[in-house]
């Protein structure tokens, strides 16, 4: 809710232009942002078709090139198997001369493996074991050396699977140092053997083995692996491991292996995309294993095309977007401008028409109140002020402050010689007090004049009721020659006599201040008298002109000095009333320091 308070008020302040390039923008935004989603999820399923494709044909590559490198195994094994010479060496109970090695390159036809040996370079061994007991034939270009008793294998895995493969060949994998069949072991290999029978396999002639060059196998899986973070398995048809190139990381190989029951396809296996391909003949499978990060760095970087292509429209679309904005906004902005300086009293605004939509409309409009008001002032307003000139002009006629002051002064000699010193006093203050009250018609007067004026008043009202009313007036000196309308303090320090103490049988005291707090003026009239109730103060303040003869406060009063407050300083004045009954009444009135005048009259 705080979060979308603050959007809101956001939205609130911004311009109308602003306001409409958002608005523009949110909506090309999210048309982008959809149509790209749309467009990148599509070219993702398709890429993803097409990627699961190239790894499945680089899976059956790697099993092609595997069955390839196997063949000439295939063919030596078919040949040995089915060579009836060898099957009769093979089946007969060996003569003396048999029992030499050499006998095999002598007397029986094999010499074209030799050949093949030397021609293939992923050979490594070549060996065949007679049951018979003759010596076995053996091949070796890695200086690897064999287990020349049979009896010694007769009893190992390797063994015991030939025999129960019953003619095919199976795979066995012999690292560098495991022997195995070997007394010793040079070289890592791949080791496939096939037991060879007679012709109506009930009887085994001898166990060929051979073994090819590990590093044959890997470097085919290494020519098609697309990355170091890839793995690729090479297994038998049983899944069991011959070759790994790559590592599995947090990967269970044998639970991977259990989603290709026919070996071949595609599965997904924990953090990875695993594709299967296997070699009938070759007699072995290919796993492919490609991680999720790897498909993943690929779909985020399909997905920098859309994003690039949105990203350039909004930047394209800027210069449209703002001109178009400003078409809007530049005639609202315009009649803006006019309607603050008609609220400031240049009623002679108007605004230029240029269109016929809703802002052309307001327009004319506008200037269609503008002539109104123009008119109405000029027969409503300027015929009000004459009348109220001419009114004043004989209020001025009928007294003549001259005069006044003239008979106030004939009156106040009058009673010096008569010697009354009581009267000449009273006429001295009251002639003070009308000479400040007209001011020379000045409406603006300095601070000192208000309280001087206040303090003749006071002096009025004090012999007047016979010593009962006391007064006290504190004044900043700071404030002494800042300027305030003329008789704003007064009326209220006049409500305080006549309302507040006159009526009291023992009177009372009036506290006057003035002080400057800040950038304002503070004022405040306090009295000790008969007060009223708190809610009559409030009431005074909000409620229009009633006339009451009883009432606390002049209503008039208040509602006259309100108004020249309003007119004067707008909203940036402050006017409190608290009271209570028989606990006397405070008023206080804070006003902004306009200006300020030292003695020698200049501002300050």
């Amino acid at each position: 809710m705080a979060i979308r308070a603050r959007a809101a008020a956001f939205y609130r302040h911004l311009k109308i232009q602003h306001k409409i390039l958002l608005a523009m923008y949110l909506v090309v935004f999210a048309a982008g942002l959809v149509s790209s989603f749309v467009i990148y999820y599509y070219s993702w399923r398709s890429a993803q078709e097409d990627n699961q494709a190239v790894y499945q044909k680089m899976a059956e590559s790697i099993s092609g090139e595997i069955e390839r490198i196997q063949q000439d195994i295939w063919d030596i094994s078919i040949y040995m198997g089915a060579n009836q010479e060898i099957h009769r060496v093979l089946s007969e109970n060996p003569s003396k001369e048999e029992q030499d090695s050499l006998f095999w390159f002598s007397e029986i036809p094999v010499s074209f493996i030799s050949d093949v040996l030397s021609i293939k370079s992923q050979f490594r061994t070549l060996i065949l074991y007679p049951e018979n007991g003759m010596e076995p034939y053996y091949v070796s270009r890695d200086s690897s050396v064999l287990k020349r008793d049979l009896s010694e294998i007769a009893g190992t895995d390797f063994y015991q699977e030939a025999a129960a493969a019953r003619g095919d060949l199976v795979w066995f994998r012999m690292d560098a140092g495991e022997n195995g069949i070997y007394e010793k072991n040079t070289s890592d290999k791949i080791v496939g053997m096939k037991m060879i029978f007679n012709m109506s396999k009930r009887r085994k002639l001898g166990l060929l083995a051979m073994g090819l060059d590990v590093s044959r196998y890997e470097a085919v899986c290494e020519n098609v692996r697309l990355s170091g973070k890839e793995c690729i398995v090479i297994t038998d048809q049983n899944n069991k491991e011959l070759v790994k190139v790559g590592e599995l990381f947090g990967e269970d190989f044998s639970r991977a292996m259990e989603l290709f029951p026919a070996g071949e396809g595609f599965a997904r296996s924990g953090n990875y995309h695993v594709f299967g391909a296997k070699s009938e003949e070759g007699g072995v499978r290919v796993y492919y294993f490609s991680p999720e990060a790897v498909w993943f760095q690929k779909a985020l970087g399909m997905l920098y095309v859309p994003l690039f292509l949105l990203l350039s429209l909004l930047v394209c679309m800027w210069p449209l977007t703002r001109y178009l904005s400003g078409l809007l906004a530049r005639p609202l902005n315009e009649l803006r401008l006019s309607m603050d300086r008609f609220r400031d009293g240049d009623f002679m605004q108007r605004v230029e028409v240029k269109g016929e939509d809703e802002i052309g409309q307001l327009a004319v409009s506008f200037n269609k109140m503008a002539e109104n008001m123009q008119l109405l002032i000029d027969q409503n307003y300027v015929l009000a002020l004459k009348e109220k000139e001419s009114e004043l002009d004989i209020l001025q006629a009928q007294i003549n402050p001259h005069f006044l002051y003239n008979v106030l002064d004939s009156l106040y000699w009058q009673a010096v010689n008569m010697e009354n010193d009581t009267m000449a006093e009273e006429i001295l203050a009251l002639s003070n007090l009308y000479r400040l009250v007209l001011n020379q018609g000045q409406d603006i007067i300095e601070v000192e004049k208000e309280f001087e004026l206040i303090r003749s008043y006071l002096e009025v009202q004090k012999m007047r009721l016979n010593r009962r009313l006391n007064y006290e007036i504190k004044m900043d000196e700071r404030i002494l020659h800042c300027r305030i309308s003329k008789l704003l303090v007064q009326p209220f320090v006049e409500n305080a006599v006549v309302h507040g103490l006159e009526s009291s049988k023992w009177g009372g005291l009036v506290k006057v201040c003035g002080c400057r707090e800040g950038d304002n003026l503070v004022f405040t009239v306090e009295d000790n008298g008969i007060g009223m109730q708190q809610e009559e103060a409030d009431r005074i303040l909000e409620e229009s002109v009633r006339p009451h003869s009883d009432a606390r406060i002049s209503h008039y009063a208040i509602s006259n000095i309100q108004e020249r407050l309003r007119l004067h300083y707008r909203d940036r004045y402050k006017l409190d009333i608290i009271s209570g009954e028989n606990k006397g009444t405070l008023v206080k009135l804070v006003i902004p320091i306009e200006r300020e005048q030292g003695k020698d009259g200049k501002n300050v």
